[in-house]
C-alpha cells in the first residue's frame, strides 16, 4: 500500500501534467490571442478598434442550445461590420453583421445543438 502523501503527490502531478497539455493546444501568448480575427475555442468576445483612437465596437455572445446571441456595443462615430462564422454539423456558415455608429443590440443565430462561433473578422 502507498502511503497517503505519495498517493496525493502522484494525483497532483498528474493534475499539473494535464493542465501543461492543456496549455500547449492553446495560443502561445497573450498576443497571439488578442490577433483580430481569431478567437480560442473558449472566448466569447470579440473587440474592434474604431478610426478614432480610445473607441471600441465590442461583440460578445452566449452559445444556448440551439441559437447563439450575439450581443453588440458600437462606440464608434462610424459603422463597424464583422464577419461570424458559425460552425455546426453541416460545416462553416460565415454572417455578416453589420452596426452602425453607436448602435447597442443583440441578434440571434441558430446553431444547432452541436453549432458554435469559431471565427470573427473585421469587414464583411
Amino acid at each position: 500500500m502507498r502511503p497517503i502523501k505519495a498517493t496525493v503527490m502522484a494525483g497532483i502531478a498528474a493534475t499539473a501534467m494535464a493542465g501543461s497539455a492543456l496549455m500547449l493546444a492553446g495560443p502561445a501568448s497573450a498576443a497571439e490571442q488578442s490577433t483580430p480575427g481569431t478567437i480560442s475555442a473558449a472566448a466569447d468576445n470579440y473587440t474592434v478598434a474604431c478610426n478614432t483612437p480610445g473607441d471600441t465596437a465590442n461583440f460578445s455572445w452566449n452559445t444556448g442550445t440551439v441559437h447563439t446571441t450575439v450581443y453588440f456595443n458600437n462606440h464608434c462615430g462610424h459603422s463597424v461590420n464583422v464577419t461570424l462564422e458559425v460552425t455546426d454539423l453541416e460545416g462553416p456558415h460565415k454572417h455578416c453583421l453589420p452596426t452602425d455608429a453607436g448602435e447597442k443590440g443583440k441578434k440571434k443565430y441558430q446553431t444547432g445543438a452541436s453549432g458554435s462561433i469559431t471565427h470573427v473578422s473585421r469587414g464583411c
